[in-house]
């Protein structure tokens, strides 16, 4: 190599050295899945030779290995075994809805912040108080990371990305003007007790929805602002607002699916870069492998209902259904990632706390993927072309099953009824029927159908922001910068209802 070319590629090496910024991350308190929605973004900028940090708290003791070039600073918060069972409880037996959900999981949040200051201030206050080009923070829940992002912003005019694991909340469509309609669409918290359905020509349905969303904004925009993150002051942050959080953000991210089923507003700050699907370099384990390479079996039949399931606080007779309806069907082989006690394992059924889930729906055997709808489960149900029966838990599970049955990827069960017999016939029904991969494969297709590969896109987009960090957002809606009574002409209403009123007496 001569001394030229050596030249070349120190000054090359360099150039890249400048380049690289210092990004902060942050997600929700003890939340795998949603840092796990921001993965792949932040190894992309990582292999972009940025210095990725993610400030992770939750109630591990060690610190997460999220990638090659992420760094992690860990703060250990001690679950409460007995509030987690009793979450668990509710989540099994009843479907919060709205605000309430809002209002639980702020108060996680915020109680959240009140033991990272309590327990281990000194890496807190360390990590915030360093100095960073960018700071990305998780939209839900993370009120940690909301008390940063303002300080840093309101301090040192850093910039800051929201990144949104999943829909947005009505109400913070209504913050950021994106005009969202009330009663067009199932709301995002749809109820997994009642009928899983939403039709908007029928009266009852949109009066519920208008109603959901209603006291969600109420809640959300006004109780938890107001009085839902009060710890968010031991930060020297008395005055927060949704609308100087969203409207000072550089950019928002999504990882939703945005682009099938329901037309979803956009903005020139919003952009979706969740459809995308990753690469699986890795197999089954040689355990796995050999169970399900059974000559007999017609397929494997695959469930699992995400790491918040507690099977143990499950109601006996759901447990019941799905191991029985499991022992009959022999003719597949079926791995269920299951927590709870277990009496009987026949031999075609494979009982494991934890699934290799990529692995397993990415082979070419797998038929079935049983789920709580989650929005990584059906995303990644979508990439491997596997049909799915969903029965969601609580969140926004209820709104992706509906969703999958409206794209005829799946059908649903719900939770409240369901029995051995339900169970068979939503297997049967997608077993037995060709139309289910079809629309799957053309679903797959759709939700790939990007002009750019969307982490290139947000690779771009990112670091524009770090070269331009003051550039302004343009055509950016007026309507951000308007209360609602005003955007909605309500005091304009008031007025001229009062006019009249007047000149009547």
């Amino acid at each position: 190599m001569t001394p030229a070319i050596n030249v070349f590629i120190a000054i090359v090496t360099v150039v890249n050295m400048s380049n690289a910024a210092n990004v902060l991350v942050m997600s929700m308190h003890g939340s795998s899945s949603h840092i796990g929605s921001m993965q792949g973004y932040l190894m992309k900028l990582a292999e972009a030779g940025h210095s990725i940090t993610v400030l992770e708290t939750n109630g591990r003791k060690g610190a997460n290995d999220y990638g090659s070039g992420i760094k992690t600073e860990h703060i250990y918060i001690p679950d409460n075994i007995k509030d987690k069972e009793a979450y668990s409880e509710i989540w099994w037996r009843s479907s919060p809805t709205s605000a309430l959900v809002t209002s639980i999981y702020y108060a996680i949040g915020d109680k959240a912040l009140q033991k990272i200051l309590k327990l281990d201030p000194e890496t807190f206050w360390r990590v915030a108080n360093s100095s960073w080009d960018l700071i990305v923070v998780d939209e839900l829940f993370t009120v940690h990371g909301y008390g940063v992002a303002t300080l840093h912003k309101r301090s040192h005019s850093t910039p800051y990305i929201i990144f949104s694991p999943s829909l947005m909340f009505f109400t913070n469509y209504v913050i950021n003007s994106l005009g969202r309609c009330s009663v067009c669409r199932m709301q995002l918290t749809l109820s997994s007790t009642d009928e899983i359905d939403y039709q908007p020509s029928i009266f009852s349905h949109r009066a519920r929805n208008f109603f959901e969303h209603f006291i969600e904004y109420i809640a959300l925009g006004y109780f938890v602002q107001w009085f839902g993150m009060p710890h968010l002051r031991e930060m020297g942050i008395s005055n927060f607002t949704w609308h100087e959080y969203f409207r000072d953000a550089s950019a928002i991210f999504s990882d939703s699916i945005i682009n099938i089923g329901h037309p979803t507003p956009g903005g020139t700050e919003l952009t979706n870069i969740g459809s995308r699907c990753a690469n699986i370099n890795s197999t089954l384990t040689e355990d796995l492998d050999e169970f399900i390479a059974d000559p007999t079996s017609q397929g494997t039949i695959y469930a699992a209902f995400g790491t918040h399931a507690n099977w143990n606080t499950a109601p006996t007779f759901l447990r019941d259904a799905f191991m029985t309806a499991f022992e009959e069907l022999t003719d597949y082989r079926i791995i269920f990632a299951y927590n709870g006690a277990v009496t009987y394992i026949p031999k075609h059924v494979r009982i494991v706390k934890f699934a290799p889930q990529k692995e397993i729906l990415n082979d070419n055997r797998t038929k079935l993927f049983i789920s709580h709808g989650g929005l990584k489960s059906m995303k990644e149900s979508i990439c491997a072309g596997v049909p799915v029966v969903f029965m969601p838990i609580f969140a926004e599970q209820a709104h992706n099953a509906l969703l999958a049955r409206q794209l005829g990827i799946g059908e649903t069960l719900n939770k409240s009824n369901v029995t051995k017999e339900r169970i068979m016939k939503q297997i049967k029904k997608v077993l037995d029927s060709d139309e289910y991969i079809y629309n799957i494969v053309r679903v797959k297709q759709l939700f790939l159908d990007r002009v750019i590969p969307a982490l290139d896109h947000s690779l771009f987009l990112t670091e524009r922001i770090l070269r331009h960090p003051h550039r302004p957002i343009y055509f950016r809606r007026k309507g951000i910068d308007l209360m609602w009574t005003q955007y909605l002409y309500l005091d304009l209403a008031f007025i001229i209802f009062f006019a009249l009123l007047i000149a009547k007496c």
